[in-house]
């Protein structure tokens, strides 16, 4: 069976996990020269990782969550456009291209994963649950991994 097939069964128990996370940052990603702002970020994770580094989370299998809500409306090609340069080689392809959207000023979308999946909750569209661990931490490292912009890294974990 293909890994990254949708896979319901696996999202209360792993949403329910994610309740108990913490805080861990907070940034804003801004765009341009001009510093515009894009949306803000919310890093959530267990709570063995309230103070861990960077490398440390990304390495961990406990459950963390991006939240970001978005201050600008943005199309869906430019959507995917920034996820297939964040994404550092995994291939922009099936379950996660598809939940991709158009998002529009005051969106909330959430990213909820572990060592084994990535669950998508977003407006306008229904929440998914993927079965691809490498995805998982490719989205996290997008925001937090060594080649992640320098305002969410240090937003996202500070030291």
């Amino acid at each position: 069976m293909n890994r990254r097939v949708l896979m319901l069964v696996a999202w209360p128990a792993a949403a329910a996990a994610n309740d108990r996370l913490q805080r861990r940052g907070e940034a804003t990603r801004t765009w341009s020269p001009l510093r515009i702002p894009v949306y803000d970020a919310v890093l959530a994770v267990a709570p063995e990782l309230g103070r861990a580094s960077a490398s440390a989370i990304l390495q961990s299998p406990v459950p963390w969550r991006i939240t970001l809500r978005y201050r600008v409306s943005v199309p869906r090609e430019d959507v995917l456009r920034a996820w297939e340069a964040s994404l550092s080689g995994i291939p922009l392809a099936g379950g996660f291209a598809d939940w991709l959207a158009e998002v529009r000023a005051g969106d909330v979308e959430r990213y909820d994963g572990d060592s084994r999946q990535l669950l998508l909750t977003g407006p306008r569209r229904p929440s998914v649950a993927l079965g691809d661990g490498a995805l998982a931490r490719g989205v996290l490292a997008a925001f937090i991994g060594p080649g992640a912009p320098g305002e969410l890294r240090r937003g996202l974990v500070p030291d």
